[in-house]
């Protein structure tokens, strides 16, 4: 993975307060937030079913299609 590409990822991480990041000279510190990392799990966790249902159906429909051929 490219330094570009992680720097990507860390402000995506930062915007989102899951983690806060220092500079000091040429060093990032990152340090996570637990209470903040805790909220984004609950919301991934509630669309864990929804998610589920959908690739459910969606096997579903690939296994009776494959059917018709």
């Amino acid at each position: 993975m490219s330094l570009p590409a992680i720097s990507k990822h860390l402000d995506v991480l930062e915007r989102a307060r899951i983690i806060t990041r220092v500079k000091k000279g040429r060093t990032h510190l990152c340090r996570i937030e637990p209470a903040d990392l805790e909220k984004a799990a609950g919301w991934i966790k509630s669309y864990e079913a929804m998610w589920e249902h959908q690739l459910d159906s969606l096997t579903s429909y690939l296994e009776t299609s494959g059917e018709d051929t």
